[in-house]
């Protein structure tokens, strides 16, 4: 379920949503949206997740309802319980064959979300100080920019320097990026 909500999230758009992932074109178009890719396998995903919880949670009443412990119910639960291995095992080798293995990555999107993140302020405070970060983040906020945009706005950097502090592939390394920024904050006599 979590697997299926995110990619439906992730998908959606491609002006009003997220948009960050394409989905294979199972079940395309729409009468009154052409060119729209229908989220069928996540969909299927969350179908997979309904079943499943309708079976465990009238497992467990038929437990409690059980009349002087004699176990009448038992074999209903068990065969029930194969059948939601076998339905949970089958979607999830659908999914993976027709929703996973086809997922494009929508990188344009994903960079540009990344980049106008309100959350590298916290970045900016790290190198320059929260007075600064505040007085970036407002201007960011005011005037629609991200946070290396707003900096150059303020003067604070270089675009060089900006472009080297906001190198998102260094995000991926902890421990480079803490000595990136000690670095910077050296040269920058922050430090």
């Amino acid at each position: 379920a979590r697997l299926g909500n995110d990619f439906y999230i992730y998908s959606s758009g491609p002006r009003c949503g997220i948009s960050e992932l394409s989905l294979p074109a199972i079940a395309p178009g729409s009468t009154i949206m052409p060119g729209k890719i229908n989220p069928s396998m996540p969909e299927l995903m969350l179908q997979v997740m309904h079943q499943t919880v309708g079976i465990d949670q009238l497992a467990a009443y038929s437990f409690v309802e059980e009349d002087i412990d004699i176990g009448s119910s038992n074999g209903w639960v068990f065969f029930q319980l194969l059948e939601i291995l076998e339905i949970i095992g089958r979607g999830c080798n659908k999914f993976v064959e027709k929703c996973v293995s086809g997922i494009r990555i929508k990188h344009d999107e994903s960079s540009a979300h990344l980049e106008s993140a309100a959350s590298l302020i916290s970045l900016a405070a790290a190198v320059f100080g929260r007075e600064i970060a505040e007085k970036v983040l407002a201007v960011a906020s005011s005037q629609n920019l991200s946070v290396p945009q707003a900096l150059l706005q303020i003067e604070e950097v270089t675009a060089e320097d900006a472009e080297a502090l906001f190198n998102f592939d260094r995000f991926s390394n902890p421990q480079e990026l803490t000595r990136f920024i000690s670095t910077f904050k050296s040269r920058q006599g922050r430090a």
